[in-house]
């Protein structure tokens, strides 16, 4: 199976998942094409704040809290509409110092995949629209560091 080409995805962010200061939101790939296609690894993402970050913001390929699981990287197949994903996750009471103004509300981030042609940064917003489950991730209390996971199948990754 080929790798998907940058021209029939699309990203969204997923429902965001939450437990005693554990924060988990997964990012949502579809495949628009008319055939299947293939994707692996991690994608390369960008933090992206309202306002100049006090500290920059880092993400590791291992879980930063309790939300999702450690899963190896794998080649997964996404069918005419199949959906596939990744998650950050991260914890809510580190760096309470820096509050959580602009320079800490994380509203976006740009993904790129790096087998994937043509070369192109996705764009994915994390303020909510209404009452659908998402909003600003506080990089600030994460830590400033953010765990990623790696491109599993579905819509969500694997959870503990």
């Amino acid at each position: 199976v080929r790798t998907c080409s940058s021209s029939v995805l699309t990203l969204h962010p997923g429902f965001m998942q939450a437990a005693a200061g554990n924060e988990g939101t997964p990012t949502v790939i579809t495949n628009h094409g008319p055939s299947s296609c293939s994707l692996s690894g991690f994608p390369v993402v960008v933090a992206h704040t309202e306002a100049s970050s006090p500290r920059p913001v880092a993400f590791v390929h291992r879980p930063r809290s309790q939300i999702y699981r450690v899963v190896l990287p794998r080649t997964v197949v996404l069918p005419p509409k199949g959906t596939a994903s990744f998650g950050l996750s991260y914890v809510d009471a580190r760096d309470q110092q820096y509050g959580s103004g602009a320079r800490c509300q994380m509203n976006a981030i740009t993904v790129r995949f790096s087998q994937v042609t043509p070369v192109r940064i996705f764009s994915v917003p994390l303020v909510a629209n209404g009452h659908d489950g998402y909003g600003p991730i506080n990089s600030c209390f994460a830590g400033f560091i953010l765990g990623l996971t790696p491109i599993v199948k579905g819509s969500t990754p694997p959870e503990y």
